[in-house]
């Protein structure tokens, strides 16, 4: 893991539109990075609360820590690259609330991994293509993530901060207060396992 990625409060939404919520972070900052990626989400029927995704050759995995007001803190845990260790993999698949001791140790490439995940009634993947705008703003970050899956067209908003209280300023301000906050795994799910 990367020492210098701490826990952060974070707020996730998902809509059709978020046009007028991009238009209010552009005004409260700068467009810091605009990118494209393809992520895939690896997701548990058993838990949301492990959001694990490989992105540009990296697994990811954070861990939901807490629920404070309308935010989440999320931990991150791990951040490897492929092949996989074995001691990483019990860490993953714990984290799934999943028992994969039964390989003895192994490394993994991300071919194996994911036909592993595959594999399994309890596990799923699915691929995301992003195009992701993210916003450095006072006390933290946001982002409008357009999203595409099965062919299929959403967008994201979220904001972020290692400090509660900013996390909840920044949902107003960026016109995100009416929604709901839904994480990547909590969202996914439904599509994973329909």
């Amino acid at each position: 893991m990367e020492e210098n990625i701490k826990p952060r409060f974070e707020f996730r939404c998902f809509a059709p539109d978020l046009s007028a919520t991009e238009v209010r972070l552009f005004q409260m900052s700068e467009c810091c990075e605009e990118c494209s990626s393809i992520d895939i989400y690896i997701l548990s029927k058993l838990t949301v609360a492990c959001n694990v995704k490989f992105r540009n050759g990296m697994l990811d995995v954070k861990l939901l820590h807490e629920r404070r007001s309308r935010l989440e803190l999320w931990q991150p845990l791990l951040s490897c690259e492929f092949p996989i260790r074995y001691a990483s993999l019990v860490q993953v698949a714990t984290c799934l609330g999943v028992d994969l001791t039964m390989l003895g140790p192994c490394c993994l490439d991300w071919p194996e991994f994911r036909a592993l995940v595959d594999g399994r009634s309890e596990l799923a993947s699915i691929r995301i293509t992003k195009h992701r705008k993210r916003f450095s703003v006072p006390g933290g970050f946001a982002e409008v993530v357009g999203l595409v899956m099965d062919g299929s067209r959403i967008q994201s908003a979220a904001v972020e901060s290692e400090v509660c209280a900013i996390g909840e300023d920044l949902i107003g301000r960026a016109g995100l207060g009416g929604r709901a906050n839904t994480s990547y795994p909590c969202y996914l799910r439904a599509f994973a396992f329909e």
